[in-house]
Formats: C-alpha cells, sequence, structure tokens
C-alpha cells in the first residue's frame, strides 16, 4: 500500500529531501539542496543522518559531498 518501508521520502521517518538525495546518491541534488541551506545533520526518527543513508548504501560520492 505504501511502498517500500525503507524509502527515503516516507514522512513517518522525519526525513529531509537531503535524506531521499542522500539515500539515491543524487549528488547534484544534494549540492543545490545544501547551497539553500539543507540541514546536513538533522536525523530522522530512527537516528540516520543523511550521510549515515549514504554510506549505508555505498555512496561514496555522496559521503564525500555531505
Amino acid at each position: 500500500m505504501w511502498g517500500d518501508s525503507n524509502d527515503p521520502s516516507l514522512p513517518v521517518f522525519d526525513r529531509t529531501p537531503l535524506h531521499a538525495a542522500a539515500f539515491s546518491d543524487q549528488c547534484e541534488s544534494m549540492q543545490m539542496l545544501l547551497n539553500h541551506g539543507a540541514l546536513v545533520n538533522h536525523c530522522d526518527t530512527t537516528g540516520k543522518s543523511p550521510i549515515m543513508l549514504a554510506a549505508a548504501n555505498g555512496h561514496a560520492a555522496a559521503v564525500g559531498e555531505l
């Protein structure tokens, strides 16, 4: 019904667009979000920050951006 429970865009986890971009290795989107004041250290309700999602998914470029 709601799709994958690991989907970073689900509001139930209090994830931000930066979480979603980091989760899916969208470095250009991440850079744009950071340039516009995205909170890089915001943790979701499970305690995960964007860099943690990027690292957990093996996205070295995204980790480097963050």
